[in-house]
């Protein structure tokens, strides 16, 4: 992959209110020169989450669950 199309992972964590946000923003623009559309106030090709403490694991990525059906799990 070339620098393009790499993917970039970037974790900030903190308080609410101390710039999170504001700084990958800034990140994004002035280091990985992505595209700010201030109309939906995005950054392009960007998806941002939030985790909250009781968010797990199996909620992120997904979790494999039985089929039942009657008294029979398949």
């Amino acid at each position: 992959m070339n620098h393009q199309t790499k993917p970039i992972q970037k974790i900030i964590f903190g308080s609410p209110g101390i710039g999170k946000s504001y700084q990958i923003r800034s990140i994004a623009i002035n280091d990985l020169k992505i595209h700010f559309d201030s109309l939906s106030n995005t950054l392009e090709n960007t998806i941002k989450t939030v985790f909250h403490p009781e968010y797990t694991y199996s909620d992120f990525v997904g979790k494999l669950l039985p089929q039942s059906q009657g008294n029979s799990i398949m």
